[in-house]
């Protein structure tokens, strides 16, 4: 249940460097408990191609969520 899919983390270009999210569309894709995720880890970047919704991939490491991929 608290395994995400590595394969939704994306790197996106911002002012402030490289970010990793979990895309939110991707989540809604291949994660069953989206609606369970913290909603204080959702994130709304602004990126170079506009903004993009998805989870702080470090807050929900810290709520206990991890990626398939070690």
């Amino acid at each position: 249940l608290r395994v995400l899919p590595s394969a939704c983390v994306q790197r996106h270009a911002t002012q402030r460097g490289p970010q990793r999210v979990f895309s939110t569309q991707c989540l809604n894709e291949r994660y069953p408990y989206v609606a369970n995720l913290p909603a204080s880890c959702a994130i709304r970047l602004r990126t170079f191609d506009g903004p993009v919704r998805g989870y702080d991939p470090t807050c929900l490491q810290t709520q206990g969520y991890r990626s398939d991929r070690h």
